[in-house]
């Protein structure tokens, strides 16, 4: 098989083509969302023990999780009409931005109840703008596709999450977790930032 052929058959294979055929929203919501799953997936399996090694006992970790979901459930309620009030890529740039880069930059400097609380309840706003955005530009034939790719990013960033053990291996985890979560919050400024544009 030449490489011609070869090139030709990737640029004929559904995935690829969706990223060429689609423009605009759908396209870079999905080649930025590495800025998004890279750094969550690096943070995610140690994010309960960064928690209990600074002092948060089992039941606030518990009540935490539980504020958190009672408010993404109100949240979940209002997020459609705040979607159609504000616009879909100003909401999703403003959950962005609070949702994640400032709850990340709260988890980075977090050492007590409180401050953990705070980062969980501003990290529990609605995202039913990004999907909005992802789609309502997208023909309807490549929406299957496109949560695809979203699915794949997603996939693709599990595979440097082990980084993160070895860092924590080599130090500890609190340093390692409060660099971490500064690190996802500057991605997270970016991503809204690239939203925006």
């Amino acid at each position: 098989m030449s490489l011609q052929s070869m090139t030709k058959r990737i640029r004929e294979h559904p995935l690829v083509d969706v990223l060429v055929r689609n423009k605009g929203n759908p396209r870079t919501l999905v080649l930025i969302e590495p800025l998004w799953g890279i750094p969550y997936n690096l943070i995610a399996p140690f994010a309960t023990l960064y928690m209990y090694t600074q002092g948060i006992t089992d039941v606030q970790i518990g009540l935490i999780t539980s504020i958190a979901m009672v408010v993404q459930v109100l949240c979940s309620f209002f997020g459609g009409i705040l979607t159609d009030k504000m616009g879909r890529k100003y909401t999703t740039m403003m959950g962005d931005f609070f949702g994640w880069a400032v709850a990340c930059l709260i988890w980075a400097v977090s050492q007590n109840f409180w401050l953990f609380l705070l980062a969980a309840i501003l990290n529990s706003f609605n995202q039913t703008a990004w999907y909005c955005l992802l789609i309502e530009d997208a023909d309807k034939r490549d929406l299957v596709n496109l949560y695809a790719w979203v699915s794949i990013g997603g996939l693709i960033a599990v595979f440097f999450a082990p980084l993160s053990g070895l860092f924590i291996n080599a130090n500890s985890v609190v340093p390692v977790l409060r660099v971490l979560y500064t690190i996802f919050s500057l991605t997270m400024v970016a991503k809204s930032l690239i939203t925006f544009r």
